[in-house]
């Protein structure tokens, strides 16, 4: 959540094929990992920001609206990209 300088250096300025790479082997992580949890991991709580307690399924909830904003930052890239080449 916070890179710091590094992180944005290393991050920062690689085509936009890098980024949808980099995105589509994270989704491909996340599904791997996610094929070996049962829904009652989904139930199971644990702490969460500001000393709150959030179950699993709360919190992948937001992983996925938070991919789904993401796409449409990336979508918006792209066509402004394409538009300007």
């Amino acid at each position: 959540m916070e890179l710091g300088p590094e992180g944005r250096q290393r991050l920062r300025g690689r085509p936009l094929d890098y980024y949808l790479d980099r995105l589509q082997r994270v989704r491909a992580f996340t599904l791997e990992q996610l094929a070996l949890r049962d829904d009652a991991w989904l139930a199971e709580t644990s702490d969460w920001w500001d000393d709150s307690v959030a179950n699993n399924h709360w919190k992948w909830f937001h992983v996925m609206e938070d991919e789904l904003n993401h796409r449409g930052q990336i979508r918006l890239i792209r066509k402004r990209l394409h538009r300007n080449a």
